[in-house]
């Protein structure tokens, strides 16, 4: 539905760029994650051990706020992710009245970018 939404709004001969999610061939089953940000007046971590559900990527975000005057909030972002194949997302691109293919590249490791010109 995305797909030919996006064919929808995209004039032909323009482009679309979508950064997929990871597929399940780079997908780290159990695989520990922080990540933190810090100012003077807020610190951020966020925690994850991913785990694997079929073709679906779980993640149970562990983030830790801690604000100036504030007391620190402990908050669970649940997800569960497709791990879509590149192969999936061209075919339904293509479908969608777009010639599409994925640059393995992209911008960010293991993502790929699918790009896609509006036929």
């Amino acid at each position: 539905a995305f797909a030919r939404c996006a064919a929808r709004a995209v004039r032909p001969g323009g482009a679309i760029l979508i950064e997929p999610w990871l597929t399940k061939q780079v997908w780290k089953q159990g695989h520990p994650s922080l990540q933190t940000w810090s100012s003077a007046d807020l610190h951020l971590a966020r925690a994850t051990v991913s785990e694997l559900d079929g073709d679906y990527a779980i993640a149970d975000m562990h983030w830790l706020i801690a604000a100036r005057g504030q007391p620190v909030q402990h908050i669970i972002d649940h997800h569960r992710l497709w791990l879509c194949p590149h192969e999936t997302l061209i075919e339904v691109f293509n479908e969608a009245g777009f010639d599409a293919h994925v640059d393995p590249n992209g911008m960010l490791k293991d993502r790929g970018l699918l790009i896609g010109i509006r036929k």
